[in-house]
């Protein structure tokens, strides 16, 4: 849009028709900002935020994101003098909570953390010292108290 929309000198000549059918769906689909002090226009931009492209409901954290997006481009236009105010924290409107739902394909349950304490130990005895847990490599380490004595 940069390139065509936003650009005075390219914006009146012909135009590849990717280009114009670009520029034909944001001038249908998109909102004047003159609009975005009216508290219902808001609410339907917050609610559309919620939303991904397919319809479903968008991750709590993409949802913060992008509302912090458009906070920020209604300070812009009270700057620029094109709204009078942002009415966005006058919007009675609920985020989506955040899920911290645990996902067991990558959690490791008992029997997996068994399996692995049992394969790490017997490597750890080989001499492997790499695959020894952190304990068994400090011990090898740290030289005994006695000897500490003698320096």
């Amino acid at each position: 849009m940069t390139g065509w929309a936003f650009n005075t000198v390219r914006r009146e000549i012909d135009k590849p028709s990717a280009i114009e059918g670009a520029l034909v769906w944001l001038s249908t689909n998109t909102v004047n900002v003159s609009r975005l002090g009216d508290l219902t226009t808001l609410r339907g931009v917050l609610d559309q935020l919620a939303l991904k492209m397919d319809g479903t409901a968008a991750a709590a954290k993409t949802v913060f994101r992008k509302r912090a997006v458009v906070f920020n481009a209604l300070e812009y236009a009270v700057e620029r003098d094109l709204l009078p105010a942002n009415r966005l924290p006058e919007v009675k409107w609920t985020a989506p909570k955040r899920v911290r739902a645990i996902d067991t394909r990558v959690v490791v349950n008992t029997s997996r953390a068994r399996a692995c304490a049992a394969g790490a130990v017997p490597a750890a005895a080989d001499g492997d010292a790499a695959a020894a847990p952190r304990a068994v490599r400090r011990r090898r380490r740290r030289p005994a108290v006695q000897e500490l004595g003698r320096r």
